[in-house]
């Protein structure tokens, strides 16, 4: 593998893997974050309960598959100036440069890295024009006089119907998280993560209950 990125995009995509990180892996692969590069760059981890995927533009010389540290090349990237990085790898090690600046990983064994689950395929249509949406996806429809959903190939399809004027404001989502930005969504994982959004019902919590020290989500990453 050997490609040329954009600094802030890349340590986007790894934050957001890194997040699906598990504390305590069962496997030594598990702590490792997957790199695909093609005509653009995969970025993604999964731990057989929660996956995350983002993708990167990149300019790739030479297509490739690389496991790595995840936490290590988060810190790296995290670090590193905004300038271009080029990233390389051979048989054994991965190597990140930036600037004047060089860091060389050890690959992790990518054989032995479990395949990702499959993204939902197109559950329904909307509007006239059968317009196909996914799980998770938000549609806007303008104005008129009715609405069409039409459910996929076993005809089932749910739908939350919400009315009112539009924001024109960006929207990001993440399972159950709807915020303006990416920055937002991090944000209220990791205060999910600490226990610092409740617990509904409330009054089921006893009072000497304890937020563990590093909970775990239980919505997969779409």
């Amino acid at each position: 593998m050997k490609l040329q990125v954009e600094r802030d995009p890349l340590a986007d995509a790894i934050a957001w893997a890194a997040r699906a990180l598990p504390a305590r892996p069962v496997s030594p692969v598990l702590t490792g974050i997957q790199l695909r590069a093609a005509g653009e760059l995969s970025v993604s981890a999964f731990d057989y309960e929660v996956s995350a995927d983002s993708v990167v533009p990149v300019q790739a010389d030479e297509p490739g598959t690389a496991l790595v540290s995840g936490r290590l090349l988060a810190e790296i990237v995290r670090n590193l100036p905004s300038r271009p990085v080029s990233l390389s790898t051979d048989d054994t090690r991965a190597t990140v440069k930036c600037g004047g600046a060089t860091f060389t990983l050890m690959l992790l064994p990518a054989g032995d890295y479990p395949e990702l689950p499959p993204m939902p395929q197109a559950s329904g249509t909307v509007g006239a024009d059968k317009r196909p949406v996914q799980t998770g996806q938000l549609t806007v429809f303008g104005g008129g006089d009715a609405l069409t959903f039409t459910g996929g190939p076993r005809d089932e399809m749910d739908v939350l119907l919400l009315g009112g004027q539009p924001i024109r404001e960006p929207v990001a989502a993440y399972g159950p998280f709807v915020m303006n930005t990416r920055a937002e969504l991090m944000q209220a994982f990791e205060d999910y993560q600490a226990g610092r959004l409740g617990t509904i019902p409330a009054e089921s919590v006893p009072a000497e209950s304890v937020v563990p020290v590093e909970p775990r989500p239980g919505h997969d990453v779409l």
